[in-house]
């Protein structure tokens, strides 16, 4: 609280407008139309969340409930980082070009590409080292967590095709059509849970692998409604492939007994290079391109 009181005066010395105490309806039925999908939308993925986890407390062991939440804490914590800082930016950025449709294509595109290019080898080379991070970070008491960190890496994987399919359809005002996709994403993920909950935890963590890409269809198949003739797997499988090359190497190699410590740091490094030599041999001109993206030479 005192944080945001803080923040809030401090801010308030850089901006002329000042907040009055008038109310409008009409201003405030434009936005709550527009702002209550989204409200609804964030309150029922926590719900569905705390559900997921309760279920786990209530049927299995708090050993084993803590292993599925240290599992999925840990990518979870990484995604909404960067989830939050592409989205909002993207939001506005996109939001200046929902009247143009052909604009808004590339621009989605090229942000899909980019987000595919950071997020999918920083999961595929958090799961390649997960026995080491655990054994680092966690010691060896918590090593079966390690499957459950896999699981949630592969499952944020493919979260840029969601997110950038969401900041495009609140771009255009679908908010409504976004709390529709997630109520429907919500109602296979407790239908799946149910099914999964007496076969194990980890089976519960890999239903939600199973609700992520339905989730995303149904994304893929509005935003095709927008977009005529967008090849989305087309544009964006590369990275892929350099990924699964770099996890596969990584995950496999043993440096014996030496400190994890530097395990962990020498396969962090062999990773970067396996993955950027992949894709410089894969697509150097999209890597150029992404590498400058990054460094704000251009702009998406």
């Amino acid at each position: 609280v005192t944080n945001q009181l803080l923040l809030t005066i401090i801010m308030s010395f850089g901006i002329n407008y000042r907040i009055g105490f008038s109310f409008r309806r009409s201003s405030f039925l434009d936005v709550f139309s527009f702002g209550k999908n989204v409200l609804f939308t964030e309150l029922l993925l926590y719900a569905v969340e705390s559900i997921r986890t309760i279920s786990i407390g209530k049927v299995y062991t708090s050993s084993q409930l803590a292993y599925y939440d240290r599992g999925q804490t840990y990518p979870a914590l990484m995604m909404n980082t960067i989830n939050d800082t592409f989205f909002s930016v993207l939001l506005p950025h996109f939001s200046k070009y929902q009247d143009d449709l052909e604009i808004l294509k590339v621009k989605y595109i090229e942000s899909l590409k980019i987000l595919v290019f950071i997020v999918v080898p920083i999961f595929m080379g958090f799961a390649a080292v997960s026995k080491e991070f655990t054994l680092s970070v966690l010691t060896e008491q918590w090593l079966a967590t390690v499957p459950f960190i896999i699981v949630f890496c592969l499952y944020q994987t493919i979260f840029p095709y969601q997110t950038i399919s969401k900041v495009i359809l609140y771009a255009k005002g679908e908010s409504s059509l976004v709390w529709r996709i997630e109520i429907w994403k919500s109602l296979l993920s407790i239908s799946l849970m149910v099914l999964s909950l007496y076969l194990g935890t980890i089976y519960v963590a890999a239903s939600l692998i199973i609700v992520r890409l339905f989730c995303v269809i149904l994304y893929l198949i509005r935003i095709k409604k927008y977009f005529v003739n967008v090849e989305i797997v087309k544009q964006t499988y590369k990275p892929f492939i350099s990924s699964v090359s770099m996890f596969l190497i990584v995950f496999y190699v043993d440096f014996g007994l030496i400190n994890q410590w530097y395990v962990l740091l020498i396969k962090i490094i062999i990773g970067t290079l396996i993955y950027l030599l992949s894709e410089l041999i894969i697509d150097g001109v999209f890597l150029n391109r992404a590498i400058a993206v990054l460094k704000n030479r251009i702009k998406i």
